[in-house]
């Protein structure tokens, strides 16, 4: 019996004490955290994590982000960055941390900032070397320009290294640096705009080798340039090659049609014109005033040219030699050519489709120009035929 008394004691107790501690659990909630708000976690803040602010992350600041910052992007500062960047600042790049390329413009004033600059393989906007008193200027890792590269106006530049440049988006000009003796663009491929070099007065040679396309193209006023390659350039829209005092040799022996216009004047030393593969002008074609020029057999293969053709006041010509020509859609003019003595080499010609002038070649006879006259197909524009030599045979057109 006092086992039995025993047993219901010790039952009793421990009902009241599970009864106690249902109590406590009632009345600090329904959570089973240890803390007094309502939610699961062991913080005194009323969200579902482990900090102790007041939003849904598991950080220790007041926002919505996983850093511990007080903004709302991802990265670990105090600012809300505005552009498109991806490193972990407040601001908006300009440029790419990168020593691959340089991002933006760039503009050189001193040595200084052709030292920043040496490393990078490229700039995505324009490079600018306007009138500064550098003597040197070398950037051997530089391949590309996104934009124009304009190198303008430096009076003491004797040496410029591009020596690994292969393409520039834009413009490329290159002028008015009058002591520049050694300029390395032998890589360059491709240029997006007009290239221009001219005023560079002191340059004796121009590499441009391996250059296969370009939009315009001007050499002019480089009073000491003997020598242009132009070897890989095979599609172009405008040449002009002009008032080169002693230039003696051209050679865009792979060019095989002119989109625009061909302007090859004032080169009084041009003794060698290699464009033997172009069969094509779409603009006019000017061949003037290039003293040393004995014959056009660097235009052997040429076709057509769509607007006019002058062969003009070239001192020592005397035969034209560009028998495959068959149509000029404007005006031909060969006028005060003093040593041209015969048309022989316009054999196969049979259209033009604007005026004819023959005038002032003192040794031409009056009938080669009646002879062209006469092997025209539908000629319906005026011809004029003046100051030619007399006539030495028996056909007379006038």
């Amino acid at each position: 019996m006092k086992h039995t008394l025993w047993l219901m004691v010790v039952i009793l107790v421990l009902v009241t004490a599970c009864s106690g501690s249902g109590s406590s659990q009632g009345d600090a909630g329904t959570s089973t955290g240890s803390d007094a708000d309502g939610d699961t976690d062991g913080d005194t803040d009323s969200d579902a994590d482990g900090d102790g602010d007041t939003d849904g992350d598991s950080d220790s600041d007041a926002d919505t982000d996983a850093d511990t910052d007080a903004d709302t992007d991802t990265d670990a500062d105090a600012g809300t960055d505005t552009g498109t960047d991806s490193d972990a600042d407040s601001d908006t790049d300009t440029y790419t941390d990168t020593t691959d390329c340089f991002d933006g413009s760039y503009t050189i004033v001193n040595s200084t900032d052709v030292e920043l600059l040496e490393p990078y393989a490229c700039v995505t906007g324009d490079l600018t070397v306007d009138k500064t008193g550098l003597t040197s200027l070398s950037l051997p890792n530089l391949a590309w320009i996104g934009g124009y590269l304009v190198i303008n106006g430096n009076d003491a530049l004797t040496n410029l290294d591009l020596s690994a440049l292969a393409s520039v988006a834009g413009k490329l000009d290159i002028s008015g640096n009058s002591v520049l003796t050694n300029l390395d663009v032998s890589a360059l491929t491709s240029v997006g705009g007009t290239p221009l070099f001219w005023g560079n007065f002191a340059l004796t040679n121009l590499d441009l080798g391996a250059l296969t396309s370009v939009d315009d193209l001007t050499i002019s006023t480089n009073t000491a340039l003997t020598s242009v390659d132009l070897t890989a350039l095979v599609s172009m829209n405008t040449l002009t090659v002009e008032a080169n005092t002693v230039l003696t040799n051209l050679d865009l022996s792979a060019l095989a049609s002119v989109g625009g216009d061909l302007q090859i004047w004032d080169n009084p030393d041009l003794t060698d014109l290699d464009l033997s593969a172009v069969t094509s002008v779409e603009g006019y074609a000017m061949i003037s005033n290039n003293g040393a020029l004995t014959n056009l057999g660097g235009l052997i293969s040429l076709e057509s040219v769509a607007g006019r053709l002058d062969i003009s006041v070239n001192g020592n010509l005397t035969d034209l030699d560009i028998n495959t020509l068959a149509s000029v859609g404007g005006d031909l003019a060969i006028y005060s050519n003093p040593a041209l003595t015969n048309l022989d080499g316009l054999s196969g010609l049979t259209s033009v489709g604007g005026n004819l002038n023959i005038s002032n070649d003192v040794l031409l006879p009056q009938c080669e120009a009646c002879d062209l006259l006469d092997q025209l197909v539908g000629f319906s524009g005026t011809f004029t035929f003046t100051g030619n030599q007399a006539d030495t045979c028996s056909t007379n057109c006038l």
